[in-house]
């Protein structure tokens, strides 16, 4: 059985590559155009990508650690409740004391519409508590 077998034979890397070359097909023949080459196709046009202008950064949050803010902005306290604004007028200070009331309720659909006093209130619902 042993005689059987193919032997393996080594070849050099140079019969390999010839025999690979070989084994490509051939390319196909060019015509020859005896006034010379026709007219050459215009170079691809290179459009640049857009300039994006970088996205602004936005002013740092100024944490307060008072109920109440210099100036005439609110600032963020510690806590997240919102530092109100010294110089701000009475009904603008009202209306953030009663949204600090209701800071930590739960979101609730549709709460705050039926009744002023609710359990959870949604967006609009906390907006007309305040």
């Amino acid at each position: 059985m042993a005689g059987l077998m193919p032997r393996r034979v080594r070849l050099p890397v140079s019969v390999l590559v010839l025999l690979a070359t070989l084994a490509l097909p051939a390319a196909p023949a060019r015509a020859q155009d005896p006034v010379g080459p026709g007219p050459q196709p215009p170079p691809p046009v290179v459009v640049p990508p857009p300039v994006v202008a970088p996205a602004p950064v936005p002013p740092p949050v100024t944490l307060e650690t008072r109920p109440t803010a210099p100036g005439r902005l609110a600032r963020l306290r510690t806590n997240g409740h919102a530092a109100i604004p010294r110089r701000a007028p009475p009904a603008v200070r009202a209306i953030f004391a009663a949204a600090t009331r209701i800071v930590g309720r739960p979101y609730k659909w549709g709460g705050g519409h039926a009744r002023i006093a609710d359990r959870g209130y949604d967006c609009s619902g906390a907006v007309s508590y305040a």
